[in-house]
């Protein structure tokens, strides 16, 4: 199991009517990607299937500011409402390894600059 936590930093410079998404793959694609959700403590949960002894289960966990978009067409002579989704940014992948029965926590934080030092 992965619990993300994705920094308040993030959702501030969001413009009105995009979200954030945090998706899971293999690094090498044995494995389907892992499906995600928001639970009531404002985290992100991933469960995996049972892990298998002996093989390295390496996941990357991409970031991405993505927008919903609502398209409306006519199937068949009925309105058929789609939705699809349009990547506006990626804000970043981070790489992590999973091991039976151990919880992955990950916070996802914005890298604050170091000030420089005043000139002399």
């Amino acid at each position: 199991m992965v619990e993300i936590e994705i920094s308040k930093d993030f959702s501030a410079d969001l413009e009105e009517g995009t979200e954030i998404k945090v998706s899971m793959q293999d690094a090498k694609q044995n494995f389907k990607p892992l499906e995600g959700f928001i639970g009531d403590d404002e985290k992100w949960h991933f469960e995996s299937e049972p892990l298998y002894p002996g093989i390295p289960h390496i996941y990357h966990i991409k970031f991405e500011v993505i927008r919903i978009l609502t398209k409306v067409e006519r199937v068949y002579g009925q309105q058929v409402e789609t939705q699809i989704e349009e990547k506006v940014k990626n804000l970043g992948t981070r790489t992590i390894r999973l091991i039976p029965g151990r919880v992955v926590d990950l916070r996802f934080a914005k890298l604050r600059r170091l000030r420089k030092p005043p000139a002399e």
